[in-house]
């Protein structure tokens, strides 16, 4: 009310360091969300206040007039400058005004900051499931006198779950990857084996769909020609309405059936598949050199193109391939999936030193690569 109302700060220290805590990682870009769960992480709100703490609630803290020196009057839309003590530093108000205002990107942690895998690792223990917080530590290490990074990831916890913290290394976490690597990794005669494989398939594919298009359409100019029969008989009078319309209405239904398995044809015959096969394996061809050769985030990028439901469950790193990776991971696997296209023609079998392996039919590679493409 007008000449009544007197704004301090909260007498609780701690309500004012989780708001001006807020303000600091909005100031970051970070999203409502990620300030929500880092407040969480950090253990800044009380035990009893845990449930309630929610992102709207921070968004309208972030929003609220009065850290910003405002207020409403009640029942006046206007807004006034006010006199109270603001327990917000203009810099950071600068900050998070830029941030609403969309002149500054959103936040993206592992690109920012050190804990590359905040966001993507969640914790595996089925109760919990929470995010995977980083801790970064240095050693001073007597030998040099110089200090030694460590970086250290850990559930965040923030259901207490966990009797205890317990930290992985960085190191530890991408060992435990290398197996997806092994997996995804084909040499490029490999490669180029499969890819050839393809092309012939997909030639193959393409010429009995032609084929078959060229079929619908020698069958819709049969129905074009019998339409003008039947329009003929009807003008001579030799069909009366109705057998007109009946016979008029079967052509046209079995024209609407070639037009649409031209259409399913012309669908078929997309390359779109193939392409996504050929993209798989330009992540795959030599990757376990490659992998040695990136840094943190390149290989952070990688992983999250390879593996799909990955968790931290206390020290072990649990992951699945993406089916495109798994399938091929797969193929692998079967030494006789090759087609042996440098095959003895006298024989039927490859020139690898092994008579008694018989070269795998073409119709049955077909359905691998089949199964690739649809896995991509």
């Amino acid at each position: 009310m007008k000449g009544t109302a007197k704004v301090v700060p909260d007498p609780n220290e701690q309500m004012v360091k989780i708001v001006q805590r807020e303000f600091e990682l909005r100031a970051q870009a970070n999203s409502y969300d990620s300030i929500r769960a880092r407040i969480l992480e950090e253990g800044l709100v009380p035990a009893d206040m845990r449930k309630s703490y929610s992102r709207h609630g921070v968004e309208e803290r972030l929003k609220n007039p009065f850290y910003w020196g405002h207020f409403y009057l009640t029942g006046d839309p206007k807004l006034y400058q006010g006199k109270h003590e603001q327990i917000i530093p203009k810099h950071l108000l600068k900050a998070v005004e830029a941030v609403n205002s969309g002149n500054v990107c959103q936040r993206k942690s592992h690109l920012n900051t050190e804990d590359i895998f905040r966001g993507w690792l969640r914790c595996g223990h089925p109760e919990c499931g929470r995010t995977i917080t980083y801790e970064q530590k240095k050693k001073t290490l007597k030998s040099t006198g110089g200090a030694k990074i460590y970086h250290l990831y850990r559930c965040a916890d923030s259901r207490k779950i966990h009797e205890k913290k317990t930290y992985i290394s960085e190191e530890k976490i991408w060992k435990q990857f290398e197996p997806a690597i092994d997996a995804c990794n084909v040499s490029e005669d490999f490669a180029k084996d499969i890819v050839a494989a393809m092309n012939e398939i997909e030639g193959k594919q393409k010429r009995a769909i032609s084929k078959q298009m060229e079929g619908f359409r020698l069958e819709l100019k049969k129905l074009e020609q019998k339409e003008d029969v039947v329009y003929g008989d009807y003008r001579r009078g030799m069909l009366d309405d109705e057998g007109y319309r009946r016979q008029f209405r079967k052509i046209r239904e079995d024209r609407d059936h070639y037009n649409r398995e031209l259409e399913r044809s012309n669908l078929e015959i997309s390359d779109a598949a193939m392409m996504s096969v050929k993209k798989m394996f330009e992540l795959a061809i030599n990757a376990k050199s490659l992998w040695k050769e990136m840094s943190r985030h390149k290989k952070l990028e990688y992983l999250k193109k390879v593996c799909s439901n990955q968790v931290l469950e206390g020290l072990t790193v649990e992951y699945q391939l993406q089916k495109p990776f798994a399938r091929l991971a797969r193929m692998k696997e079967n030494s006789k999936w090759r087609r042996g296209r440098d095959s003895n023609p006298r024989y039927g079998y490859p020139h690898n030193g092994f008579r008694d392996r018989p070269v795998q039919p073409l119709w049955h590679l077909s359905i691998k690569i089949c199964e690739l493409a649809s896995a991509c």
